[in-house]
């Protein structure tokens, strides 16, 4: 495994004034009246015990409708993906994954000293199908396709990706559905992990429960998938704390659902007014959107953050005119809207 040096966060945004847009967290805090609940209803010894997650498999087999014999627990969805990598490359295997989409898999890739291939959106900001195949021909260990993706979504359907997962089998392949983002309206497909041994799908408490320092995910796959990964498993894959937190909030799921209710109609207003100001934006069923300048994208950032409005850009190339946003309420969405306002008609 080669080591990667990891880059420390320096931060520089002023959490308690300022608008943080740029790092794909719950824009709006959780009420600590919620956290007070959780950790006055728990016996005092917990904390000096070693985790014990049955209690925990049971709540997500009962969310998913899964049996926990298919279900791995990890530490987030960036832990199920290094668990991958782990359990099944070798140095110089060919791993797909969409350009751009969440940086680990680019990570792990070269941490194992694998080959990316990256598939990069059109003009269009779409995936092409006919790519896709192209690269599965090829024979790769792993595809990594973010389902939705984000910042961009691609478009594929629910008829494609299965097609897709059948060729994946064909040739070898692991197919791997993340569904970090599955509360906010896109498909899943946990339902077709009895047909298909190659599928393993990944989720994660971060995002679609709003939740993401707990560091806590899940992979659900078939029973033989999910026995050889917990074979390289740490022995305790999270914290008593994580644990408790994610149980509270599986029983009180209907927080989580309206949370996710709260965000796609912010996500719907706040596309409507950037495409009412002729600001080109694509929105993926996320909890991000990818927003296109012609020019002085950098002037852009610079001036929103003197309004502590942070925001992740300029993107890298082709993307290099491009920023994008993490949406949170519609009240914020409108500071957000009306400040970009003022900034371009300055300019």
């Amino acid at each position: 495994m080669k080591i990667i040096k990891r880059r420390k966060i320096n931060e520089k945004r002023d959490l308690i004034n300022g608008l943080r847009l740029d790092r794909h967290e719950k824009v709006d805090n959780w009420d600590k009246k919620i956290f007070l609940d959780i950790i006055n209803n728990q016996k005092n010894y917990i904390f000096g015990t070693h985790p014990n997650l049955s209690n925990l498999y049971k709540f997500i087999s009962r969310l998913t409708k899964i049996p926990e014999k298919n279900i791995l627990v990890t530490s987030g969805v960036e832990g199920g993906i290094k668990c991958l990598f782990e359990t099944f490359t070798k140095k110089n295997d060919l791993i797909v994954f969409p350009n751009p989409t969440f940086m680990m898999y680019e990570v792990y890739s070269s941490a194992f000293r694998t080959k990316p291939l990256r598939i990069n959106f059109d003009s269009k900001f779409k995936l092409n199908l006919e790519k896709i195949e192209f690269f599965l021909e090829k024979k790769p260990k792993i595809f990594f396709l973010p389902n939705p993706n984000s910042p961009i979504e691609g478009d594929l359907t629910k008829k494609e990706i299965i097609s897709l997962i059948k060729k994946a089998r064909k040739v070898g392949c692991l197919f791997v559905i993340d569904e970090a983002y599955h509360g906010f309206g896109s498909d899943t497909f946990l339902e077709y992990i009895k047909s298909f041994d190659n599928l393993i799908i990944l989720r994660s408490f971060s995002k679609s429960f709003g939740l993401p320092s707990i560091r806590l995910g899940y992979m659900v796959s078939n029973k033989t998938i999910i026995e050889k990964i917990s074979q390289k498993r740490p022995a305790y894959e999270t914290n008593v704390f994580s644990s408790i937190v994610s149980e509270y909030f599986i029983k009180n799921i209907k927080i989580v659902k309206k949370y996710n209710s709260d965000i796609i109609k912010s996500r719907k207003w706040l596309t409507k007014k950037l495409n009412d100001l002729n600001i080109f934006n694509v929105a993926s069923k996320s909890i991000q959107v990818l927003i296109k300048f012609d020019k002085n994208v950098n002037k852009i950032v610079s001036l929103l953050e003197k309004r502590k409005i942070y925001v992740k850009g300029p993107l890298k190339n082709p993307y290099e005119n491009c920023i994008v946003i993490t949406i949170g309420s519609k009240k914020k969405m409108n500071f957000f809207v009306t400040n970009l306002a003022k900034i371009l008609k300055s300019l």
